[in-house]
């Protein structure tokens, strides 16, 4: 890899991914490599795993007697937003019910056995209307399988988090409740770890690695 691109690469942050569970589908035949980026909008994902949530997505309409009043669009060229669909709002006003019912919960499992959970309902987003017709998609684009995987808004809402470059670990919780934010700030006043008894704040502790150390592992 180029000097350029390590260069650059500092100043992001990467973690070793074991394993996503998107519906019913795992992948876990190999190892991904995520970015984590508070910049990034976007949950990016690869291909395989944007056919699952399409599938999903399909066999939630058909459960719910759905497929015939909106149309899942399949975009295949488009890298992003996937798993659109769209529909009357005149039969379907509540969008953020029928997200609930369409869009999964995606678990990734990374290096270690830590597990986070990632909610494509509570980031779907409206992307345009026409003569009464709603497209709505999930915040996630289609990467290429040579990428990284993106772990952006979806993977980062509702959750804490605290980065230390030097010592080359991040820290990242489910925040339960936003009252109970100021205390699990406060239980973190050192690296030491979090405590998990405070109020059930903290359901889990990610460690992530900075790119350089994933680098190292891959070399070796």
């Amino acid at each position: 890899m180029g000097s350029e691109m390590c260069i650059r690469d500092r100043e992001h942050y990467y973690t070793v991914l074991n394993s996503i569970q998107l519906g019913n589908d795992s992948f876990d035949q190999v190892q991904f490599i995520a970015m984590i980026d508070s910049g990034w909008t976007e949950l990016g994902l690869y291909r395989s795993m944007i056919e699952s949530l399409t599938s999903y997505v399909n066999q939630k309409l058909i459960e719910n007697d759905m497929d015939e009043d909106i149309r899942l669009l399949l975009n295949p060229d488009q890298q992003s937003p996937k798993g659109c669909v769209e529909y009357n709002t005149s039969m379907y006003s509540d969008q953020a019910a029928l997200a609930r019912l369409i869009y999964p919960t995606i678990t990734v499992t990374l290096q270690g056995g830590s597990t986070a959970l990632i909610d494509l309902a509570e980031t779907a987003a409206l992307y345009g209307e026409s003569e009464g017709l709603q497209i709505m998609c999930s915040n996630v684009m289609q990467m290429e399988d040579s990428d990284t995987i993106m772990l952006g808004t979806p993977f980062l809402i509702d959750r804490y988090t605290q980065l230390n470059p030097s010592e080359k670990k991040g820290y990242f919780t489910d925040i339960v409740e936003c009252d109970q934010v100021k205390a699990a700030l406060q239980s973190r006043s050192n690296l030491d770890g979090p405590d998990e008894t405070a109020n059930g704040s903290y359901q889990h502790t990610i460690w992530v690695a900075v790119f350089v150390a994933v680098l190292g592992q891959i070399a070796g």
